[in-house]
Parts: structure tokens; sequence; C-alpha cells
């Protein structure tokens, strides 16, 4: 298992080990659930290693393990299995892991069975798998529980976890980590290490400028605070700057000629060789897809402003309008189906688009015998164009290409862009912690959030509590232990409930509330907000003496060993001595974990009889 979260250097760990010669003389075969995720895995290790990859669907079907039809995935095969599949190359390595549904990983443990290892790559915080279960998040939990995994270095027996962010490094010279990156920490396992400021911080603006954050009211708010941001994420002049939209997509302008001046996507201009290289510059991700704030009105509402002059001139200049959403020369799309299709040029081209692949509609402007063709360059496959005729998209089928100015956070998963606009509301039922995760680690510069509420309300959906993954139930290894909590049920192993049935973050939260409760203090508050001054922190437990009036706050440090923490921690404890809360005077406790994650419950014992009792 290698785990580790957005941007930690999994790609770059696993082409330094398959660069020994003893993994490459056994041969490498590459898996992942969607061909977007094969298509950046294999430019990940390309030119490092020798590989064969490709999706897990084209991998089973040579098996009979996968129904091209159906879209179903079976334990049992063809009767003689083919030949590829008995010499299965010696090393097997499955990216994205946490996209596996179980009938899927249980299909693909069959066909693998010769490998002699088999190595799951991915990250446990992001969406669970659209389907049943949650295999990887299973496997991930049997090896800590079976080998014991200490909590630092995150080592053992077929385990390792990275840790150190790598994708989104800090803006200046410093050792702090960014503020997007510390927001990120919020909806993740690494409980310990979370920083809880961030959230007064983003609402009055961040130093480091990775966030901006903005905060809507109704429709129309969001609309023009939309437009406005893309403006200015672009570069344009102003909202109707329609040249300056183009140039942030990729268009080129014209230096000569009658055009000279003008923006175009002409994918035979000298200039604009590469017209979908600046296609992921910028993105807008929303959870749904419906509703104001989903991407089918974002889409339109980008679409019909910024394309109804390419619309206007359809099948005069350029290519006729094309599918339900009339995508058009100019247009950023997203392909949705795992199509094997003839590029242009087709020597040296892959001939393959994968599901997710994001390009830019460019064609000949003003030359009338293309126009019965839309041209699309993917910006995975620079210097290739595909193209799309109006059979392509008849209502017998399902369209290969839609428009991309918006994505869901779900089609995003497993892409990364320069910056994102993301669109967020308190009204929408699929928020969730591993939603909010994955949508806040896309970005490798800049996070842009807007969102119907003040920014501290995201922090509710950093509980279990809004845990997608806990509310799945598989017997992968051991039959579910259901419980419930607020009217919901949960995996009993995925979450950390105490005896009066507050969820909290940590197995060593679990232990000190459940002493305090085992003392008779079952009154506690857990994260409750401390005023202090013009600032606000939240001590992991609050006790109130309604008698005396006196407060008496609980930190739990759970890793010190961490620099960033430490440091943290030690601002932390500052401001609560500037306001009269110290270890000294009775009203602040501290509490540590050993550097195994260890808890001593002699000492929690001893803190409750010496400040409680």
């Amino acid at each position: 298992m290698l785990i580790g979260g957005a941007g930690t250097g999994k790609t770059t760990v696993l082409s330094i080990l398959c660069q020994e010669k003893k993994i490459q003389d056994g041969g490498i075969l590459l898996l992942a659930p969607t061909g977007k995720a094969r298509v950046r895995m294999s430019q990940g290790l390309r030119g490092k290693v020798k590989f064969t990859a490709c999706t897990i669907a084209q991998f089973l079907v040579r098996s009979g393990r996968y129904n091209s039809e159906t879209f179903t995935y079976t334990l049992e095969g063809k009767k003689r299995e083919w030949r590829s599949e008995v010499s299965v190359p010696e090393t097997v390595i499955i990216d994205e892991s946490s996209m596996l549904t179980e009938d899927m990983f249980g299909a693909l443990m069959k066909a693998v069975k010769a490998a002699g290892r088999i190595i799951f790559v991915g990250d446990t915080n992001q969406l669970p798998p659209i389907g049943a279960g949650r295999p990887f998040v299973d496997l991930v939990q049997y090896l800590r529980g079976k080998d014991k995994i200490p909590s630092f270095p995150n080592v053992g027996n077929s385990y390792a976890k990275l840790i150190v962010t790598r994708r989104q490094r800090p803006t200046q010279k410093v050792d702090n980590l960014r503020a997007d990156v510390r927001l990120s920490k919020w909806y993740t396992e690494d409980s310990d290490i979370l920083d809880e400021g961030i959230f007064a911080e983003i609402q009055s603006g961040v130093k480091d400028g990775t966030i901006l954050f903005k905060q809507w009211k109704q429709k129309e708010d969001l609309e023009e605070m939309l437009f406005e941001t893309i403006a200015n994420v672009a570069g344009m002049e102003d909202v109707d700057d329609m040249e300056g939209f183009d140039r942030s997509l990729g268009g080129n302008v014209v230096t000569d000629g009658p055009y000279a001046g003008h923006t175009f996507f002409n994918k035979t201009s000298k200039d604009n060789l590469g017209c979908a290289k600046s296609a992921e510059n910028w993105q807008i991700l929303s959870p749904v897809r419906n509703n104001a704030q989903g991407v089918l009105n974002i889409n339109y509402q980008i679409h019909d402003k910024y394309r109804a002059h390419y619309l206007s001139l359809a099948g005069c200049k350029v290519p006729n309008a094309m599918g339900a959403e009339g995508i058009v020369y100019g247009d950023k799309v997203i392909n949705v189906l795992n199509l094997q299709r003839k590029a242009f040029p087709e020597k040296g081209a892959e001939n393959f688009i994968a599901n997710g692949e994001i390009g830019m509609a460019c064609s000949n402007y003003g030359k009338a015998n293309t126009f019965k063709f839309l041209n699309v360059e993917f910006s995975s496959q620079i210097g290739y164009t595909y193209s799309y005729q109006e059979k392509d998209f008849s209502e017998e089928g399902t369209a290969p290409l839609e428009l991309a100015y918006a994505l869901t956070v779900h089609k995003a998963q497993g892409s990364q862009f320069d910056t994102v606009i993301l669109v967020l509301s308190d009204n929408c039922f699929l928020l969730s912690k591993e939603l909010l995760y994955t949508a806040l680690t896309r970005q490798s510069q800049k996070l842009i959030i807007l969102y119907n509420n003040e920014a501290y309300h995201l922090k509710k959906y950093s509980s279990m509590e809004y845990s997608d993954i806990a509310r799945r139930f598989t017997d992968l290894f051991a039959p579910p232990k259901i419980v419930r909590v607020n009217q919901k049920y949960y995996e009993e192993n995925l979450i950390h409930r105490t005896k009066n049935g507050v969820m909290v973050r940590s197995k060593s939260e679990v232990i000190i509330a459940n002493m305090l409760c085992d003392n008779g203090i079952d009154d506690f508050l857990y994260e409750e907000k401390l005023y202090l001054g013009d600032t606000y922190k939240l001590p992991d437990f609050t006790i109130k003496d309604a008698a005396s009036g006196t407060t008496i706050i609980w930190e739990h440090c759970g890793m010190l060993h961490n620099l960033e923490y430490r440091k943290r921690w030690e601002e932390k404890k500052r401001i609560y001595k500037q306001y009269g809360y110290t270890e000294e005077k009775g009203n602040l406790i501290v509490t540590r974990d050993d550097i195994n994650g260890g808890l001593d419950s002699q000492i929690i014992q001893q803190k409750i009889d010496e400040y409680l009792l």
C-alpha cells in the first residue's frame, strides 16, 4: 500500500521504485480505474521505465471479467483464460485505488493473482467509488490494525504513507504550510495537525494569497460574482472582454493578415501550436450538476456570454454547433467516454481519448470545406486533434463531449489545475468530508471559494458525521459494526465515538473523553469556541464548573514530533497564557502522545484527579 494526500509525490516514488533492475526485468503493468488516471500515471513514468498501461476495464475484458455492454464486473472469466492474463507481469501497480468498487476489486484480484507484487496507490481521504463498497479503505484499515503501523513514521510491512505536500509548495521561502494545504488538512484523517485559525484567516484574507474567499447570498449574486472572478483569474480587462477570455484558454492573437489583432483557436496556425496548452489553467468546480450553483447552469451562462459570437457564425465561418449544449469553435470541453479514435496526425499519436480528458474545440476559421468537422485538441495530447461530426452527438447514444468550463468535483478527481474556482452552497446534500477534501486539493497555485455562508461554517463538514466513507457498510475482512449517531448510521470501526455519544477526531480523544465520563464528568464540550479577544480557539475539551463559574480547557497534543505542529502549538499556548489559561493556574490541562501515537491512561487519571476532582 502506497498512500498519501494529493501532491505528496506518489508517482515520483513509483518511478524511482520501478527503475530498479529487478523490477524492470520482471515487467510492470500499470492499471487505473479511469482513462484519465491511466493517462496521468503513464505521463509521470514515461521515458523513465518500461511498462504496459491500460484501464482496469480494458485489462479485464481480455479474460471476460468485464462486460463493456452492461458495464459489469464478474469474478469468473472465460473457461480458457487469455494467455496475457496467465503471464501477468511481476509487478502490478493500481493507481487511484480509492475509486475501486468491490466488484471491480474482486474481478481484478482474480485476474492478477499470478503477479509477484501488487502495489495499491491512492488517497484514503478522497471520494469513495461510485458504486458499492470501499475496498481500498478496508485494505488500509486492515494493514494498520494487523501490523500496528505507528502514526510516525507511517511505515510498516507492505505499507507506506507519504505526508509531505510537494505539489502545493509555499509561495515564499518559509517552512509554513500554505493556507490551502492547512485548510484541506481539516478534511483528512490527520486530525492531530489542524490549524483552527484557518477559517477566520480565510474570512479576513489569507496572507500568502493561496485562498480567496467570497460570500454570496442569492443566485443573482453568484452569477455576478462568478463572472467577476473569471475576469480576474483570466486577466481580462472586464467581464465583457471576450478576447481576454479566449487568451486565458489558449487562444492566440493573429499578428498579420485581415484578422490581425484578433484571437483564434486555429489548430493549423503556426502561432497556435497547442491551442489546448492553457485549457487547465483555471477550472470551476461544483459538487452538483443542477441548481443555480450546478455545472449545467454555470456552463450555460459562460457559453451564452462568451460563445454567442461563434454560435452566430456556425456553418458560416466555423463548424456547426454540435450536441444539446451547442458545442462550438473555441469551447472548452471534456471527453466523457473512453474512445479508440483516429488522431491527426496519426503518426506518434495515442489514437485514444480517455474519459475525463479536457481540451479545446479548434478548427480552421473561415474554411468552408471543414465546417462539418469539429476538431478538438486535448491538453494531454498537445499537437494532435480528434475530429467530431454531428452524427457523434445523435440522440440514440451518449454524446462524447460536454462543456467543461465547470466540472463536478467527481469528474475532477485525479486532475490538477493551476487555479480552482470552487462554488459551494450549504443547501447541497452532497457536501461531505471527502468531497470537500477532493475539491480543495485540485489546485497547484490558487483556490477561490464562492460560498453562501461565512467561512467558519465549512468546519462542520470536517466531522466524521459528514463522512460518506463512514456511512458505507462492507464485510471485506470482518462483518460491519453499525452504530447510530444523531439519526444516522455509521461503521463503528471508521469513527471515533465516546461513551456519551460524541464524535471526536482521534482514538486518544476517545480515551480522554471516556475517562472523563468514568469519573462522572460527562457534560464536557468538544471543540467549543473559546473567544479570546478578537479571535477564538477550539480546545479539544471544555469543562465548565457551574458552581464556581470557572472554565477549564483540555488540549491533547498528538504530533509534537512534527515541526509545523509544534510551532503552531507553542503559538496557541502563548495566546492561552495571554488570556489567563495556563497549567500553573490549573485552568489548562495538556496531555501528549508518545512518538508512536500511544497515550498513558495513568497520566490522564492523574490529570483528572489533580485538576477536576
